[in-house]
C-alpha cells in the first residue's frame, strides 16, 4: 500500500511543483498575474500535503520494506510529518485565526 501512495504522490508531486514553477513566473512576469495568483493560491495546500506524502514515504521507504513496514517506524515518520503539515496550515492562515 505504501508503495503505491508513494509513486501516486511522486506523480502528482512532480506536476503540481512544474505548475508551481510555471505559476509563478506567469505571476512575476505579468503574463496572467491575477489568475497565476490565484491559482497558486488555491492549490498550495495541496501541493504541501502531497510534498509530504512523497517525502515522508520516500523516507520511510529507506528506512523499512514497504510490503511489510514495522508500525513504530511507520509512526515515527508519521508524527513529525502530520505535526508539520498542521504546522504549515496554521502559517498558511495565520492572519484568518486572528494573529498579526
Amino acid at each position: 500500500m505504501f508503495e503505491q501512495i508513494r509513486r501516486a504522490s511522486e506523480i502528482v508531486f512532480y506536476i503540481m511543483g512544474c505548475s508551481f514553477f510555471l505559476l509563478y513566473m506567469m505571476y512575476h512576469n505579468g503574463i496572467g498575474a491575477e489568475w497565476a495568483r490565484w491559482l497558486m493560491e488555491l492549490f498550495d495546500q495541496s501541493f504541501i500535503l502531497v510534498a509530504l506524502l512523497y517525502g515522508g514515504t520516500s523516507f520511510l521507504r529507506t528506512l523499512t520494506d514497504l510490503k511489510d513496514p514495522n508500525m513504530k517506524i511507520v509512526l515515527a515518520v508519521a508524527i513529525p510529518l502530520g505535526l508539520l503539515y498542521i504546522l504549515l496550515l496554521a502559517f498558511n492562515y495565520w492572519n484568518a485565526l486572528g494573529f498579526s
